[in-house]
């Protein structure tokens, strides 16, 4: 199984693991008993550590079964837009989240994802795409850098930021590389100047830096680049 996606599934595993019936503070299972609905969710109360929880098929301080997130990620991770990934869980689940409550639900698992994914040495070709997009949250521009390997399709790395700098794409490029330890023969990327330095400084110039036509398939950074959107 291909690394992030690895990763995915570990971490998907571990918010599983939350058995019904038992407390998700203190896992107690004998002193569990129902505690009404709320919205048509199961509510529990806990007469050991005295809390209240809505159906164990969410996770501690979180109210969304974890299907819905698994779902999310999954889509995120295929390409899929925030609003595009929103309508979906309104289509299937009746439920249609913030995008602030998408960012972190990709923030929150996606760091066990890629702990758990970080040994994974994929064997990966020598292209690559780079690329990144932004996300606004109450007026702060959130950019998300994601570098993909042609050959594979594989996740590479992903990045987070507040800004677009040349010390941002190299993060992103030193990432790539620690997973693979391979250098990449071409990196696509789309105009911003950063990753001309970024890639010079980790790889020098064993790798070309192109910038590819956004009506190139082969090289298209869109097959990594969701649609951003404003909260």
């Amino acid at each position: 199984m291909r690394g992030l996606e690895r990763g995915l599934e570990v971490a998907k595993k571990i918010i599983e693991a939350i058995q019904p019936a038992k407390c998700k503070y203190c896992g107690s299972a004998e002193e569990v008993v129902r505690f009404g609905t709320y919205k048509g969710v199961q509510r529990w109360y806990c007469k050991k550590c005295k809390r209240k929880f809505s159906d164990t098929d969410t996770l501690p301080r979180m109210k969304t079964p974890v299907r819905h997130i698994a779902s999310a990620l999954s889509m995120y991770y295929g390409g899929m837009s925030l609003n595009s990934i929103r309508r979906h869980l309104d289509q299937q689940y009746g439920y249609r989240p913030s995008e602030s409550t998408l960012y972190e639900w990709l923030t929150r698992f996606s760091k066990i994802a890629i702990k758990e994914a970080k040994d994974y040495k994929p064997n990966v070709g020598d292209v690559w795409i780079a690329d990144e997009t932004v996300l606004k949250i109450g007026g702060d521009k959130i950019w998300f850098w994601d570098i993909i390997d042609t050959k594979t399709r594989f996740l590479l790395a992903s990045h987070m930021s507040f800004t677009r700098t040349t010390k941002d794409a190299e993060s992103l490029m030193r990432q790539a590389y620690n997973l693979t330890g391979k250098i990449p023969r071409v990196i696509y990327t789309d105009k911003l100047r950063a990753y001309l330095d970024g890639i010079e400084l980790t790889f020098g110039a064993d790798t070309e830096h192109r910038q590819g036509s956004p009506f190139d398939i082969e090289n298209n950074t869109n097959i990594i680049e969701p649609t951003s959107t404003n909260t």
